[in-house]
Parts: C-alpha cells; sequence; structure tokens
C-alpha cells in the first residue's frame, strides 16, 4: 500500500513537473515572439515584427497596452482613425506621449467605455476623437469582441501574463506571427504607439477602384451575420447619450477633446448613405452631435461630404484615400492642421476642407453640403452608378461580380 501511494505521488509530481516545463515553455516562446506586441523586447525582421496575434484581438490588446504606454494624448475612433492618424505627427506632441486607440468598427458605446479606460489608467490630458455616423448604430451596440471583464478597470500585473502568455491563443498568435513576418518581410502592422499604418494594412494594394467597391459592398451589406453598417441601420437616443457621456466625462476630468467627423470618401458617406435610404438620418446625426457639443462647450468639426478631398478621383494611386472609407496620413495631416487653427498662411491647406459646426450654422452647413452633392451627381454619373449597382448586390445577398473584385491585391 505504501509503495502504490509513493509510486503514485511521484508519478503525480512528474505530471506537476512536466505541465509546468510546458508553462513555461509556452510563457518564453510568447514573451520571446510578442504576438500581442505588449512587451517588445526583442522584434527581428523576419521573425516577429508582423503582431499578427493583434488581428483578432485588437480590443483586448489595447485594453492592455494603453496603461503600458502611459499617454498624455490618445486618440479615439474607428478604422479610420487607427490606420490614418499617425501618433508621431508634430502638432500632437504638447502631451506625449501619444497613443492611437483607434479599434476597427468602433461603437460609440465602446468608445465611450475606452475612455473611462483612460482616465482609469493613464493620465490623459487630450483626447482627439474621431466619429463616424456608422459608430451611432443601434443595431450594434457593442462589438462582439468587446471585453466587459477588461476595459473600465484598472489593469493589473496579473493581465499581462495570464492571457498573453500562457494561453494556447497567444502560442496560436505566436505561429502566426513567426510565419507572416517570415513570408512577408518588409510589412510591420501594428506599431508600439497603437498605429497601424494604412501602406502595410492595405499591402499591396493593386487596384483602388476594386478596393473602394468592395468596401462599398461591406457597408451596404444586409447580412445580419455580418457587422451592421448602412444596410441594417436603427437610430435611438441612446446612442446620443452615450455620445454626451463621452463629453462631459472628458469636461469633467479637463481634458482637452476636439472632435471630428471622420471624412470617408463622397461615394461611400455621400451616395452609399443616400441609396441606402439614411440621408435624412445622417443630417439629423449631424444637427444633435452638433448640439451636444455645443452645448458642453466642445468645438467639432465636419470633414465629411462634398470637398476638393472627399471626392478625389478614384484611380491607382490615390493620395488622399486607400479604400472609400480610409484615408491616408496626407489626409489627417489636413484635419489636425485644421483642428489646431494652423491654416493660416499654409498653401497646403485645402479651405474647403473642414467646417466648424455650431447651432447657428449647421442648416447652411447641410445646404451646401446638398448642393455639392448635386454637383458631384453632375459630375460623377458612372460613380454614382456604380454605387446603385452595389447596392443592388448588397440588398439582395450577392457578392460582387469576380471583375469588380478579382485582382484588388498584388499577390
Amino acid at each position: 500500500m505504501e509503495y502504490g501511494l509513493t509510486k503514485y505521488r511521484k508519478y503525480l509530481f512528474n505530471t506537476i513537473k512536466v505541465v509546468l516545463l510546458l508553462l513555461l515553455l509556452t510563457s518564453a516562446i510568447n514573451f520571446l515572439v510578442d504576438p500581442y506586441g505588449l512587451f517588445r523586447i526583442v522584434e527581428i525582421k523576419g521573425f516577429n515584427q508582423q503582431k499578427e496575434g493583434i488581428r483578432s484581438k485588437i480590443r483586448f490588446v489595447k485594453s492592455l497596452e494603453l496603461p503600458l504606454r502611459k499617454p498624455g494624448t490618445v486618440l479615439i475612433g474607428s478604422s479610420r482613425v487607427h490606420d490614418g492618424m499617425n501618433p508621431d505627427h508634430p502638432l500632437l506632441q504638447e502631451y506625449g506621449p501619444v497613443y492611437n486607440m483607434g479599434i476597427d468598427m468602433l461603437r460609440i458605446c465602446e468608445a465611450t467605455e475606452y475612455l473611462k479606460h483612460c482616465v482609469i489608467n493613464t493620465d490623459v490630458r487630450r483626447v482627439i476623437f474621431g466619429i463616424d455616423f456608422f459608430m451611432f448604430n443601434a443595431a450594434e451596440r457593442v462589438n462582439p469582441s468587446f471585453d466587459h471583464k477588461v476595459v473600465g478597470r484598472k489593469i493589473n500585473i496579473i493581465d499581462y501574463f495570464k492571457a498573453p502568455l500562457i494561453t494556447s491563443d497567444a502560442l496560436t498568435g505566436s505561429w502566426n506571427t513567426i510565419k507572416t513576418s517570415n513570408n512577408y518581410e518588409e510589412r510591420n502592422e501594428f506599431l508600439a504607439n497603437g498605429f497601424r499604418p494604412g501602406n502595410y494594412v492595405f499591402y499591396k494594394v493593386k487596384d483602388y477602384r476594386k478596393l473602394h467597391c468592395y468596401t462599398n459592398w461591406i457597408f451596404l451589406s444586409h447580412d445580419p451575420l455580418t457587422s451592421p453598417y448602412y444596410g441594417i441601420y436603427k437610430t435611438d437616443d441612446e446612442t446620443f447619450r452615450h455620445f454626451e457621456e463621452f463629453v462631459r466625462i472628458c469636461r469633467s476630468k479637463n481634458i482637452d477633446l476636439k472632435i471630428f467627423i471622420s471624412p470617408a470618401h463622397a461615394n461611400l458617406d455621400g451616395e452609399a448613405i443616400r441609396v441606402a435610404g439614411l440621408w435624412n438620418y445622417f443630417e439629423e446625426w449631424k444637427r444633435k452631435v452638433t448640439r451636444i457639443c455645443s452645448q458642453n462647450g466642445v468645438t467639432l468639426w465636419d470633414f465629411s461630404g462634398y470637398n476638393s478631398i472627399t471626392t478625389e478621383t478614384v484611380i491607382t494611386p490615390m493620395k488622399y484615400y486607400w479604400d472609400s472609407s480610409h484615408y491616408t496620413e496626407k489626409t489627417s495631416d489636413l484635419i489636425l492642421k485644421r483642428i489646431f487653427n494652423k491654416s493660416s498662411g499654409n498653401k497646403n491647406i485645402l479651405y474647403d476642407f473642414g467646417v466648424e459646426l455650431t447651432p447657428q450654422n449647421i442648416e447652411k452647413h447641410l445646404e451646401d453640403t446638398r448642393s455639392a452633392r448635386e454637383l458631384y451627381v453632375k459630375t460623377h454619373k458612372e460613380e454614382v452608378e456604380l454605387i446603385q449597382q452595389i447596392y443592388n448586390y448588397a440588398k439582395n445577398g450577392l457578392p460582387l461580380p469576380a471583375e469588380q473584385t478579382t485582382g484588388m491585391f498584388d499577390n
């Protein structure tokens, strides 16, 4: 009996040693490869520069990364901010360091929760917030990947050990990081400051026109299984209450808040919105966010609509856009110069790009946008017809014809 018990203890002890060894090995691999980009101890081209673990866990990763970077300025927004606004821009350095908290398909409820997360975990002094019409879609208040267990509380040392180091997900992320880094040595998509440079997101884009078509189709999709944009859109007052809460938090914490409406291309946040039957909702949305900002003493800039940037001809390559939704760093440079009042005497500023909205000028601004749209339709008949065709495909649950999508990227 004693011999059997001793044998069992030895077996148990050896099992524990093996498990601990495996955990230690897994942790060491994940720490070295760093698939979530949290530690950045070593970064070797062809080995681990392309942090693939972030791709499917961006909300989780940014919730942990934010406290590590301890930013004084935070850029908040959807993938438009994530891919287009570089934290290293000179105009952003007054309250450093700067961290890009842009997150794919961000909703206004999520944005408010991430702001609370910033307040709890950093000494943020300035917030630049790029808002989008689709953020206020009540059909999806939070993205399914939003983690309520992490966001909105103080992050501690244990949070950086468990999921990032000893899970099978992290190990899979390490493998994908090594594989993709080796296959694409020049690609470095997820930077330590939260920025995701557009030239790596849209890596080797070959045909901008086809990419525009595909993005427009996604936004107009009626598929309930995809993230809802304009194909499935609902409105309610709660989304605006979240926005007002965002603004009031910044005000109560003495955070310098700058808000702008992102400049998607006119054939998306213009023609696609119109063909989806949402134009009146779009205008009412602008009225409401203008009123909320004014009541709380916050300046709101509108860069959307039909202007010399948003109506850029869709050719390959483009100067101001990657696709119909995502703008380039050249565009964000113009945005920042405008909202920081650096336009005076600068010949590179386009004066029809960016309007400061107030309750006094909002109706005139909406009227001007309608007039600009009428001119656009007259001079861009082919683009307008194409949006209608894309909408018809999306509405009927049909993919785009192969000739409109094949060859978007140079493989």
